[in-house]
């Protein structure tokens, strides 16, 4: 089976096996979407998930996410749960608010539209990050 062959295999299953509704419909509609882990530490979920505006829940240990730390805080957008305490997760997105929930999923669409919808931006990210670490590494030191 050629590979776009598979693609549209799967694109119809995804419209067929969930009464018509595609996963980007739902994630559309959602606040939240899990991202678990696949067969390597990287999902194309993920980017997925922030182009819907959703909050992605990240369920994978020892992930490397894009983009340098100075840059871009996941944190700030992503909700991250250790494999062995996805058992919290309830808990731990009924404690957020609903103000917290909303600049989450705008800081992540924000992301995504500045660094990952396009090549162009992908590509700025990745030298915005070099330059911030580059210029980390060769500061004057404090006093």
């Amino acid at each position: 089976m050629f590979l776009y062959d598979r693609l549209d295999y799967f694109e119809q299953f995804e419209k067929t096996s969930n009464g018509g509704v595609s996963f980007m419909d739902d994630i559309v509609q959602s606040q939240f979407s899990a991202v678990p882990r696949g067969d390597n530490l990287f999902s194309y979920r993920f980017t997925e998930v922030l182009s819907a505006g959703a909050i992605p829940i990240i369920l994978a240990d020892g992930w490397v996410l894009p983009f340098s730390e100075r840059l871009v805080s996941w944190e700030s957008c992503a909700v991250m749960v250790p494999e062995d305490q996805v058992f919290q997760l309830p808990f731990i997105l009924r404690a957020m608010s609903v103000e917290e929930q909303c600049q989450r999923r705008k800081t992540c669409y924000d992301i995504y539209r500045k660094y990952m919808a396009t090549t162009e931006g992908t590509i700025q990210g990745i030298l915005d990050g070099l330059e911030l670490t580059y210029d980390m590494r060769h500061a004057p030191p404090s006093l």
